[in-house]
């Protein structure tokens, strides 16, 4: 595994969102950094060495040895297409094994890990580079969980559902409320999961969203995220708070984070499981 030192220069290639300019920060000149077309912001494709089409993979690459890269890290949002609307460039068709693109997200990301190192990049993880971004183990906001029995009650069967789910390689988060799971989330995604769940709550105390990595997740190629916008959907949703996996998570600026949370009186957890 390449050793983040700070003398590798790292590939970025970079989907959509501020964690891919926040990993830019952190890395400084150690950075090259792919803009997604389509995919990435415009603050991002800014200041990127270049702006790549998705399924291009033999030129991020040649890119990345061109700028003395010695790893590549994949972060962002990206909303994957039909496995027929990734248009491959020459070396991607002749390298990959193009059945991943039939199969669920953690076997194409694979595939595209093993297409990259056998372009002599090896995949290195977001907070490998950059642990300060990592959700820590406590609670980081001024609010509290529910007390213990009804906490534990939650967590272990949000944890249970949401392990169940990533062996599926399903999604990573779960809504509960009093030991009921509402939702388990998809496709979607955990801010559009939080608004489905809304008008299943009852009376009583809040729910909850329970967000873990999937027990086979290759940290390198997918984490979970949380950040501010999620936030702001669990107060407008009448959520009480969320548990996530502490030192698996990435915290999209925590300081904003706190603040959001504390204004709703939300609490925010990190959890070991």
């Amino acid at each position: 595994m390449v050793s983040p030192t700070p003398k590798n220069k790292i590939l970025i290639v970079a989907g959509g969102g501020v964690v891919p300019g926040l990993l830019a920060d952190s890395l400084g000149p150690r950075a090259v950094l792919i803009a997604l077309k389509g995919f990435a912001s415009a603050a991002v494709r800014a200041r990127a060495q270049a702006e790549i089409q998705l399924g291009h993979f033999g030129a991020m690459i040649a890119l990345g040895h061109e700028q003395g890269a010695e790893g590549v890290l994949f972060i962002g949002g990206l909303d994957r297409p039909n496995a027929d609307g990734f248009a491959l460039d020459d070396y991607t068709r002749q390298h990959m094994d193009l059945s991943s693109l039939q199969a669920g997200d953690d076997a194409v990301l694979r595939a595209i890990s093993d297409l990259f190192l056998r372009g002599g990049l090896e995949t290195v993880g977001a907070l490998d580079v950059a642990p300060e971004l990592a959700m820590p183990l406590g609670t980081i906001t001024q609010a509290a969980p529910p007390q213990a029995a009804a906490r534990d009650q939650d967590v272990r069967r949000g944890l249970q559902v949401a392990r169940a789910l990533g062996a599926l390689d399903i999604g990573q988060a779960v809504v509960v409320q009093q030991g009921l799971v509402l939702a388990v989330e998809g496709i979607e995604g955990t801010d559009a999961l939080i608004a489905r769940s809304a008008p299943l709550a009852r009376p009583g105390q809040a729910p909850i969203l329970v967000k873990i990595a999937k027990p086979q997740q290759d940290m390198r190629l997918d984490i979970p995220t949380f950040g501010p916008q999620t936030v702001d959907g669990l107060a407008r949703h009448g959520f009480g708070g969320a548990f996530l996996e502490a030192e698996r998570t990435l915290i999209v600026d925590q300081t904003a984070v706190r603040a959001a949370a504390d204004r709703a009186d939300l609490f925010i957890e990190g959890i070991r499981f």
